[in-house]
């Protein structure tokens, strides 16, 4: 045991009916420090922590025995959590609570919590309620990344505690933020500094609505300078949510995805809102009015009928391809137009262009890069479609092409 550095332990609840005396009775006697003294690493049921919590831990990654909604293989306590971690607090680089927390109405005192000083990377995986209440009774360094992600379809907004100050003080560093979109999940990630490192993420898992009109509103209620923005393959149950007013101090804006049309609209609109949190309503400016480069990547998915815009980039249709570009930039005009009149100012810079999608989804989906084929080749056909974009920005107007699947890709898909 003196050699041991990881531990792992997991369940099997077929081969164990009996599993509830494990959550209401743990029949292991505590660890000894001086038997596992490079123990640096465990990996257990949360009902066990008590048993495994010694000084020479650094990463500990706590586990729900019993299914992520399960009460039984929750913590009993905040306080049985605070004095198991209290143990090895000077050391513990890294803390994973997977569907943990107590049960939601364990209110702990608000006097009660847990300073790790050496914590690198935290990460939570809970209801809405019980991330805010992990967060709030645990402080750690400015320099720790956080992670969490409610699994309720809880607000993205309400999944952090607005009275943390470790929390707020991640989200004042903020000058640059992404928020993507799998299948399956939406997450924001705020990044700081000249590197980008992330400092925190927040996201929605499972079954969910999609971002809440004002989840980045009241999320970056302390008014981060945000200054850079990248929006990217949202679906309709997000797009409603991309609250540009929560960026004011925003100067450049990427955007991707099969819904960045839709997206791009909210970028025509007035800050009308812009005093609900206060319940003062005024009128207010457009959005984002300091905002001077936009970068836009229009995706489509993949097509192989006659007709459809794929299948014409293979087939050297250019009336299809001509009328799907005057129909965005259409659409980008409108757009900028528009924020002129309601008093803004010219962008200094405009990229767009357009990838087909992959009909596979998943983790290996594949990606449309700059070495598959482009159009135009050679042509400036789409030129003059571009021109009444160049009015609207004071500066270069960018058209990057069409990227898409060769045949010969597609057979191998």
């Amino acid at each position: 045991m003196h050699q041991l550095r990881a531990l792992t332990i997991t369940f099997n609840l077929d081969d164990d009916p009996d599993y509830r005396s494990w959550t209401s009775d743990p029949r292991l006697e505590p660890l000894s420090a001086a038997a596992v003294s490079r123990l640096t690493r465990v990996t257990v049921p949360a009902v066990l922590l008590p048993s495994f919590s010694v000084s020479c831990l650094q990463h500990i990654t706590l586990t729900n025995m019993c299914g992520r909604f399960s009460p039984e293989g929750r913590l009993a306590s905040y306080e049985g959590l605070c004095q198991a971690l209290a143990i090895c607090a000077a050391s513990l680089e890294s803390l994973v609570l997977l569907n943990v927390a107590p049960r939601a109405y364990d209110s702990p005192s608000p006097s009660l919590s847990i300073s790790l000083p050496a914590l690198r990377h935290l990460r939570i995986t809970d209801t809405a309620r019980r991330c805010t209440l992990a967060l709030s009774h645990i402080a750690f360094p400015d320099s720790t990344h956080i992670g969490c992600t409610n699994v309720d379809n809880g607000a993205l907004c309400a999944t952090l505690p607005i009275d943390s100050a470790s929390v707020n003080a991640h989200l004042s560093a903020t000058d640059s933020v992404a928020i993507r979109s799998t299948a399956d999940a939406t997450s924001v990630h705020c990044l700081a500094g000249p590197d980008g490192r992330e400092v925190l993420c927040v996201g929605l898992a499972g079954i969910r609505r999609g971002l809440r009109p004002d989840d980045l509103v009241r999320l970056f209620r302390q008014g981060a300078r945000v200054t850079r923005l990248t929006v990217a393959g949202l679906d309709g149950r997000d797009v409603p949510g991309v609250e540009f007013r929560a960026f004011p101090h925003l100067v450049r804006l990427d955007v991707s995805g099969e819904m960045a049309g839709y997206v791009l609209q909210n970028l025509a609109r007035r800050d009308d809102e812009a005093g609900d949190l206060d319940g003062v309503r005024r009128r207010g400016n457009g959005v984002c009015p300091g905002l001077e480069t936009l970068v836009v990547d229009f995706h489509f998915a993949q097509g192989t009928v006659k007709g459809e815009l794929g299948a014409a980039l293979r087939n050297g249709d250019v009336s299809v391809v001509e009328a799907d570009l005057h129909r965005r930039c259409t659409e980008l005009v409108r757009t900028l137009a528009q924020r002129l009149q309601m008093g803004g100012s010219n962008i200094s810079r405009l990229e767009f262009g357009c990838t087909e999608q992959s009909r596979f989804v998943g983790p290996n989906e594949r990606k449309c890069t700059p070495t598959l084929r482009v159009w135009p080749t050679g042509s400036e056909s789409w030129r003059p479609i571009v021109e009444p974009l160049e009015k609207l920005v004071d500066g270069p107007v960018v058209f990057t092409g069409y990227h898409f699947f060769a045949v010969d890709q597609l057979k191998a898909q």
